[in-house]
């Protein structure tokens, strides 16, 4: 072979060679570097949508030691949060997930049956399943913020209207995996509506029963959201009014007949979002107005600027703001999370004038909006996950909600200052005086009982007992009481408090299935002397009946 041609071949080759490497070269650094010049020039966002959380700064480096160590983890968590393309990926592992595998990449969103996506945060899917049982303190607390709160409203002319929205689940549960079907047990809120219908007169509003019946004939809640859709939020708020119609007999909740729906093609909910899948699960979504609207909005009754400073609101939406109809007399404010922005628009036909404001119950902003706006109806609205939080996150103390509940009481049924004290009696071994600063009782035995003449009670709501009582120890102080069912004294049917060496003030609540008779306090279970200073047995009568 001619060797010119050999050299020519062989130097062909080789350009072909380094036209082949720069190909791979150049392929090299664009994979490598566009993800980086995208994140040098893309826009910085401040919050992930999907992931509900605020992404990192950019870090500065000062010219400290401690700025310099901590820079290197800073940055890092910058690039994890900004670097390009990152979202793409997301969104493309998470439909492969989703599509291929059935698997849910996000652990808090729960893939159902027949493209039900669920949430299964803040403790949920225990809760549905019947994991969490109360405690009778909690129980307790919860009642008694409820109570408070409708009566320091009632004190003021205000009605107090308190509504849980029920969590999807609750209403759809046959859409959930096998796997996660009931135990058995009761949620917290089966257990808190069963508690107060045995020990509370507040009229609770149990949504769930409505719902599930009216789910026959339409779909209540997104596919895709945590959320009921319009046609969910008319049917409750048809629950609610109809309590609102009781004292306010003008106030009659719109027939569904007289409702425009329409329906549009929507991305997926917050569930969706969540695994940056919106388009994914995109659905039908219904829209509910009434054909002849009469709210219009409205000038806020109250200046909202520190709620607006104070608590985290969603990008787009507003911290309060007021709608209502002239043709109205009434007044209202609702406190609210997401759930009731579906109902706004129903409601507002009712009232002059509603403001509706995104924070839980907070009595100083009601007490600003009575002296500025006087509304006659108070609502407050909180998502059945978080119901027991929120009532309870306050107040950690239970005998502040007693004493606060003392305070509210305007009846007495027994009081005790002093002196002599007509138609107690006595048993055990046990020498009473009567003094002017009270009852001084000289107790041989462990077991001293005073029995109290009957008071007035109205058998509705409990009662409240404030004592103040010198003690020789650290002890037990416990009221006994009969019922109808057991007219006698057992443990069943007491109340104990905790009592120390020295002087105490005790608040003691007794239930409202208790008599009036046949009421005994010890005053402790250890021989000593003991002095009963003061004893105010209080109810609250059944106030605001309009």
């Amino acid at each position: 072979m001619d060797s010119g041609i050999v050299n020519d071949w062989v130097a062909a080759l080789g350009r072909r060679g380094s036209v082949s490497m720069i190909l791979r070269t150049v392929f090299f650094l664009a994979v490598v570097l566009t993800p980086l010049i995208r994140t040098a020039l893309a826009p910085r966002a401040a919050l992930s949508d999907s992931e509900k959380r605020t992404l990192a700064d950019l870090p500065g480096l000062e010219m400290t030691t401690q700025s310099a160590l901590s820079f290197p983890a800073r940055f890092e968590a910058y690039l994890n949060d900004h670097f390009g393309f990152r979202r793409e990926g997301i969104q493309a592992f998470n439909y492969l997930q989703v599509k291929c595998l059935r698997r849910s990449p996000e652990e808090k969103v729960i893939l159902g049956r027949e493209g039900w996506l669920f949430y299964a945060g803040d403790r949920s899917i225990e809760d549905h399943r019947g994991l969490i049982t109360l405690t009778p303190e909690e129980l307790a607390k919860a009642r008694l913020v409820l109570e408070n709160r409708r009566d320091w409203l009632a004190d003021q002319g205000v009605r107090y209207v308190f509504v849980v929205a029920p969590s999807k689940h609750s209403i759809y549960p046959e859409y959930l995996p096998g796997f996660l079907a009931r135990r058995g047990g009761w949620t917290r809120f089966d257990q808190f509506v069963e508690y107060m219908g045995r020990e509370s007169d507040l009229e609770l509003i149990d949504l769930r029963q409505t719902l599930r019946f009216k789910k026959e004939d339409e779909r209540l809640y997104r596919l895709s959201d945590t959320h009921w859709n319009p046609r969910g939020a008319f049917w409750a708020y048809r629950e609610i009014m109809h309590l609102v119609n009781r004292w306010f007999p003008e106030a009659e909740p719109l027939d569904r007949g007289l409702l425009i729906e329409t329906s549009a093609d929507v991305p997926g909910g917050d569930l969706a979002q969540m695994l940056d899948l919106r388009d994914l699960f995109r659905e039908a979504y219904p829209f509910l107005t009434p054909q002849e609207p009469c709210a219009a909005r409205k000038t806020e009754a109250v200046n909202l600027d520190a709620i607006r400073r104070a608590i985290p609101i969603v990008p787009g939406e507003s911290a309060g703001f007021a709608k209502g109809c002239d043709r109205s007399r009434l007044r209202g404010l609702a406190f609210r999370d997401s759930f009731l922005v579906s109902l706004e628009d129903f409601l507002s036909e009712h009232f002059a004038q509603i403001d509706f404001v995104w924070t839980h119950f907070d009595r100083n902003l009601a007490a600003d909006y009575i002296a500025a706006g006087k509304p006659d109806v108070i609502f407050d609205e909180v998502v059945e996950r978080f119901f027991m939080e929120v009532l309870t996150r306050e107040v950690r103390d239970l005998a502040v909600l007693l004493a606060e509940r003392f305070s509210l009481s305007n009846r007495s049924v027994l009081k005790y200052e002093g002196g002599a004290l007509p138609g107690l009696k006595t048993f055990g071994d046990i020498l009473v005086t009567e003094r002017a600063e009270g009852l001084d009782m000289a107790c041989r035995d462990s077991d001293p009982q005073l029995w109290l003449p009957p008071g007035s009670l109205e058998g509705t709501r409990s009662s409240i007992m404030r004592i103040v009582l010198t003690a020789p120890a650290d002890t037990v102080l416990q009221v006994f009481y009969h019922t109808a069912e057991r007219p006698y004294h057992c443990e069943e049917q007491s109340v104990r408090s905790p009592v120390h060496k020295g002087l105490n003030e005790i608040y003691t609540e007794i239930p409202r299935r208790a008599r009036a008779a046949g009421v005994r306090l010890d005053p402790g279970a250890v021989p000593g002397r003991y002095t009963l200073h003061e004893l105010d047995w209080r109810i609250r009568s059944n106030s605001l009946e309009m």
